[in-house]
């Protein structure tokens, strides 16, 4: 056998992406799936760009709570906010750990998985404030 390098048409398809049939049923169903996805992110950018130049007068609606239903509200908000920053608290301390086990005992796998945590406890950060701020957009404080 030589170790020449194959050119693409040369290429043996692969089970996990086998090349776009030319012709037939099976290559009619790709073009359609092909040009499905094209036409569903033309639509999705439309509408994003359409989102995002709204005019401000929808932004002057305030939402207001039933009577008697804000304080209410207000302590479930407050809880269910304690409630994620403490997990998200104990999630990193815990993989932290875990990392800090797993360098300690020389086993790879808890390190791993104490690192995986750790970086997800970092996105549920993240993802916590950004979901904050777009409640608070949404709900709104002071509006006019």
């Amino acid at each position: 056998m030589t170790d020449t390098p194959r050119t693409e048409l040369e290429a043996a398809p692969t089970a996990s992406h086998p090349p776009p049939p030319r012709f037939g049923l099976r290559s009619a169903v790709h073009r359609a799936r092909t040009a499905g996805a094209a036409l569903s992110a033309a639509v999705t950018g439309w509408l994003l760009l359409a989102l995002a130049s709204a005019p401000p007068a929808l932004a002057a609606v305030c939402p207001e709570a039933p009577p008697g239903t804000q304080e209410f509200a207000d302590d479930i908000t407050g809880w269910v906010k304690w409630g994620v920053l403490a997990l998200i608290g104990i999630g990193a301390v815990g993989s932290i750990g875990a990392v800090a086990f797993g360098r300690f005992m020389h086993n790879t796998q808890v390190s791993r998985f104490g690192t995986t945590g750790t970086l997800a406890a970092v996105c549920c950060a993240i993802a916590y404030g950004v979901i904050l701020v777009i409640v608070d957009s949404i709900v709104g404080t002071g509006c006019t």
